[in-house]
């Protein structure tokens, strides 16, 4: 197994906005620059599917596998003999929201598909973690991909 875990605490931005931000699928390649397109197949819970195109990449599926709103969230991507699981906290800290990512990958091909995807995923997190909270902080059309 491979994980790795990202968090920044930002001040000036309302847990809820952010989570709205997360929650609104077809809207992530406005403030994700890898993503081509991103379509939710029922509602935002549990069992829930994500069909989802990375700029470059195959088209996947997504399954939601846990939805704790307005604090959390997991989903989980299938690849051949592995699965990458995405963990999306948000924690109210003092004045500031903590925003955390952590990604995993498990199964005998984990060591490929983490060179291939989870490594690349991992190291976008930072900027893509930026782009979320100032997409919440400035609303829908003021983050550009």
């Amino acid at each position: 197994m491979w994980s790795s875990t990202y968090e920044a605490t930002f001040n000036g931005v309302d847990a809820a906005r952010i989570w709205a931000v997360w929650t609104d699928v077809e809207r992530w390649s406005a403030w994700q620059g890898d993503v081509e397109s991103a379509r939710l197949e029922g509602p935002f819970a549990a069992g829930s599917m994500i069909r989802f195109k990375p700029k470059g990449g195959p088209r996947v599926r997504i399954e939601l596998t846990e939805v704790e709103a307005p604090r959390r969230y997991v989903d989980v991507t299938h690849l051949l003999l592995a699965r990458m699981e995405d963990v999306h906290e948000l924690e109210v800290h003092g004045d500031g929201v903590i925003v955390r990512n952590r990604i995993s990958i498990t199964g005998p091909l984990a060591f490929v598909w983490r060179q291939l995807v989870a490594e690349d995923v991992a190291a976008s997190l930072p900027e893509q973690t930026a782009r979320l909270v100032e997409q919440a902080r400035h609303g829908r059309d003021t983050v550009s991909a």
